[in-house]
């Protein structure tokens, strides 16, 4: 078979969500690098500590997501009549559930780097204490990130 439209679809789906996966790591980067330009405080350490924990978070699942992805794809023998352990449409559902969890994260991640931008004194007298009561008391995407990490990792693996 030359191509399979559908197939094609689903690994297009993934590998968006791969790309923005790996955009948002680097907006956390971003946001690392800011804080670090400012007077150090104990807020922002603990929003940067939070930020590392979920970017490897992020990270871990963009790797098993790849390796499924290797495993899903790679062409079989003409001896090989095992099934697959992963398909790419087990993989898609996966990254649906990722992609919703990323657009909540981009939002808080935008909403902090937009004040960053703005005034690091704005930051440190007025943002980062309310800012990171929100990430352990409202938004926890931490706890979500490392769920979703077991999650896709049986899911998937």
């Amino acid at each position: 078979m030359l191509h399979d439209i559908e197939e094609e679809t689903r690994m297009k789906r993934i590998l968006e969500t791969l790309d923005k996966t790996l955009k948002l790591a680097l907006k956390i980067d971003e946001v690392v690098g800011r804080l670090s330009e400012k007077r150090v405080t104990l807020e922002e350490k603990m929003i940067r500590s939070y930020f590392h924990q979920v970017q490897a978070n992020l990270l871990e699942i963009s790797a098993a997501f790849n390796r499924s992805l290797a495993s899903a794809t790679t062409p079989k023998s003409e001896n090989d009549s095992a099934p697959r352990p992963c398909t790419t449409e087990v993989i898609k559902d996966a990254a649906e559930t990722l992609d919703r969890f990323l657009d909540t994260l981009e939002s808080a991640v935008d909403e902090l780097l937009k004040v960053l931008r703005y005034d690091l004194n704005f930051v440190e007298q007025y943002f980062e204490f309310n800012y990171y009561g929100k990430l352990t008391n409202e938004y926890n995407f931490l706890p979500d990130s490392s769920a979703l990490l077991d999650q896709i990792k049986s899911k998937i693996s």
